[in-house]
């Protein structure tokens, strides 16, 4: 979860490949822990690990995903700019 600014954040993985959203943000109420979504991307196919990075820079955080295969081993992983308010896009 990221808390910069007082607002909580929540970057959660699903498999697009069992009918999940792939990379899903939501905010999160800090007295409650309710979460909003605020939006999803599919862009990296099964994200099974993410890790949001800790510098900040101009573009934002950076949000690390790595895919499964079906054997369960890393295919790949990719990265995403993340700034509150604007879509992730993947690194190349």
């Amino acid at each position: 979860m990221d808390s910069s600014n007082g607002v909580g954040r929540a970057y959660i993985g699903s498999f697009t490949s069992a009918g999940g959203r792939g990379i899903t943000v939501a905010a999160v109420d800090q007295e409650t822990g309710a979460l909003t979504v605020l939006g999803a991307t599919d862009a990296v196919r099964d994200p099974s690990y993410l890790v949001l990075g800790t510098g900040r820079g101009p573009g934002g955080a950076v949000l690390y995903a790595v895919s499964e295969t079906e054997q369960g081993r890393p295919r790949r992983s990719t990265s995403a700019r993340t700034s509150h308010g604007r879509s992730a896009t993947p690194g190349r």
